[in-house]
């Protein structure tokens, strides 16, 4: 399982004994540069354009706001520990996890995919323990 050094190594950034105000100033410049260097999920920005109502501005401003919300929750999957989870915060966190489309093919991108991937593995794993020891 990856700890959350290597999550936050994943994305360029570094952790220190931060308040999350200051990880969270982090979140908002990682997805203001997949902006500027137009790496943003389609499907992000569909919905904030649509959301903008086709303008641009507000869109891209928009799609900040939304990705930040999907770095924190990627985040505190990553910070928690799924085998001390009960069955019903476990399906919480199985939700659709976003790769950036650029990255899909890089190297960085395939680890963080893997991390989730294991994750994943984890929960199910977790999940099967609490069900064997009711039987």
């Amino acid at each position: 399982m990856q700890s959350v050094d290597d999550f936050l190594r994943h994305l360029g950034l570094e952790r220190s004994v931060r308040p999350m105000d200051l990880l969270e100033e982090q979140f908002y410049a990682y997805a203001a540069e997949e902006l500027r260097k137009d790496k943003c999920s389609p499907g992000l920005m569909a919905k904030a354009f649509s959301e903008a109502e086709g303008d641009e501005k507000k869109a891209d401003a928009l799609y900040i706001k939304l990705r930040v919300i999907q770095l924190k929750a990627a985040f505190e999957r990553v910070q928690r520990s799924p085998i001390e989870e009960d069955a019903s915060k476990a399906e919480a966190v199985s939700e659709p996890i976003y790769i950036p489309s650029g990255a899909a093919s890089s190297q960085r991108g395939e680890d963080l995919f893997m991390v989730f991937v294991g994750i994943a593995g984890l929960i199910v794993l977790a999940l099967m323990i609490a069900i064997a020891s009711q039987l």
